[in-house]
């Protein structure tokens, strides 16, 4: 095993607003691992809409599916191609696009051949059907990368990714590197996040999303309204949260609301809804694309008491997080860890995980 390893973590998530890519170098090897970012880009996403129609039951021809997912390959080369620059990777990691979550089904659509044939380096994807074969959620993947990216031996920390959906991961401290804490890591998924906020900025605005949260800024948050859909769009465990039926409930819930009220109201009610299902932590980091939305961070702060930080002062911009991550799980994976947490994903794995293609 090199010293030190040039990988490529790729992310497009479940709001379908772009393809992520994060080269880092990481030194070292298994749990220990130091990560640095290198280089990352992004690339818009073609076929967005079909994709989002696919995701929520329109039905394609088998012919176009395998279209989308050879795309889904080539588009990926643009944006490692963009984060590699010059340097050579040694390998690339691949989530592709989460089509459908039900487990024990899931699928990531994606073809990984383009991106093997283009770069020559080994490829791995599908790091989740290992935990859900055996009988595991397979979801969320990211806890175990956020320990290695962002736990502390002074403080807990609570890291909130505010995608598509919002998903959490509670991190112990690390006090004594003699004990392994893995096992005190918590996490899960919670509810769907920008996904409503761009539905309804599309429906509502005519914009792909609101922008900053500026729309939302100017809005009067309907109180009343907020509690009632943050209560209706808590977990529910008997069903997926990949569906994304929750975007028809607020479009219909807050249909009497003018544009500004209802994008204002649907951020306040999503921010009670995650700030609720979060345990008490020293810290709270904040990741992902709803962390530009300015809304949907002051009803979070309302919400959620203590330090609130976003990843960007860990050097990971947070837009990035989830690709730097999955960079992170690709180099465990390399190692031969285990990527999923037993108690977070529900079932316990052993050996290395994901699909490999080898040069």
């Amino acid at each position: 095993m090199k010293p030190t390893r040039m990988i490529v973590g790729c992310m497009s998530g479940t709001s379908m607003d772009g393809i992520d890519a994060a080269l880092v170098r990481v030194h070292g090897t298994g749990l220990n691992i130091r990560v640095e970012l290198v280089r990352s880009a992004s690339v818009s996403l073609d076929d967005a809409d079909e994709l989002r129609g696919f995701t929520n039951g329109h039905p394609l021809s088998a012919q176009r599916i395998r279209s989308l997912a050879v795309r889904l390959g080539e588009q990926h080369c643009v944006a490692i191609a963009s984060t590699l620059g010059q340097d050579e990777a040694d390998l690339i990691v691949l989530h592709g696009q989460t089509v459908l979550h039900e487990p024990p089904l899931s699928w990531q659509l994606i073809d990984p051949w383009p991106v093997a044939a283009a770069f020559g380096c080994r490829v791995v994807s599908d790091l989740r059907s290992r935990s859900l074969a055996t009988g595991g959620q397979g979801s969320p993947l990211t806890p175990l990368a956020d320990w290695v990216l962002f736990r502390d031996p002074n403080e807990t920390r609570t890291v909130v990714n505010l995608g598509g959906f919002a998903n959490f991961t509670a991190l112990p401290t690390d006090a004594d590197p003699s004990i392994d804490n893995i096992d005190l890591i918590t996490g899960g998924d919670i509810c769907a996040c920008n996904l409503v906020l761009d539905r309804l900025a599309r429906d509502r605005l005519g914009t792909s999303f609101d922008e900053d949260g500026r729309a939302a800024l100017t809005g009067e948050v309907s109180t009343a309204e907020a509690a009632r859909l943050s209560n209706r769009l808590k977990p529910d465990h008997e069903r997926s949260l990949g569906t994304g039926d929750e975007a028809q409930w607020f479009d219909d819930e807050l249909a009497s609301l003018s544009p500004t009220a209802c994008l204002a109201t649907a951020c306040d009610a999503i921010a009670r809804t995650i700030t609720s299902q979060l345990p008490a932590s020293d810290a709270t980091v904040i990741a992902g694309g709803g962390s530009c939305n300015r809304a949907l961070m002051r009803s979070f702060a309302s919400h959620r008491s203590g330090r609130i930080l976003e990843s960007d002062a860990f050097g990971i911009p947070s837009q990035m997080r989830e690709a730097v991550g999955f960079a992170v799980l690709g180099a465990l994976a390399d190692d031969g860890i285990p990527v999923t947490l037993p108690a977070i994903t529900g079932s316990v794995t052993e050996g290395r995980d994901g699909q490999w293609i080898l040069p």
